[in-house]
């Protein structure tokens, strides 16, 4: 019998146009792998190649008055959604990602003026 497993899907891009940047994205998967086990359901997740980085993104940088060209690494982990029995908010461990993507960055390549880190429900057929 198939059941359905409710999810939720983080998707961030991370920047990688420089060997600092290289190391931040390499970290960044090490604390991912790192989160197996920790009870928000973490079990795997996807990234696009680093080398060469298959997306390119722009954002206009304000002080500069242009547009500003990045190679970007994908991501995408899939959090288990926290029931009543859950001891875990979805949202604060969204959060401390992003506040480890910030500090990795800032600590390897200099800090990032800004990294989205959006989540979507899914629904997962078993």
């Amino acid at each position: 019998m198939q059941g359905n497993e409710s999810r939720a899907r983080v998707v961030f891009n991370l920047p990688l146009n420089n060997a600092p940047q290289e190391r931040a994205v390499i970290e960044i998967i090490g604390y991912l792998q790192g989160q197996r086990g920790k009870g928000f359901g973490i079990d795997g997740f996807t990234h696009s190649d680093k080398t060469p980085p298959v997306f390119k993104g722009w954002w206009w940088d304000e002080e500069k008055k242009e547009w500003i060209e990045d190679n970007l690494v994908m991501f995408m982990v899939d959090y288990l959604t926290p029931s009543a029995k859950k001891q875990f908010s979805l949202y604060d461990e969204i959060t401390q990602l992003k506040t480890k993507i910030s500090e990795t960055y800032k600590q390897h390549a200099g800090a990032e003026k800004e990294v989205w880190v959006v989540s979507h429900a899914i629904l997962r057929q078993e």
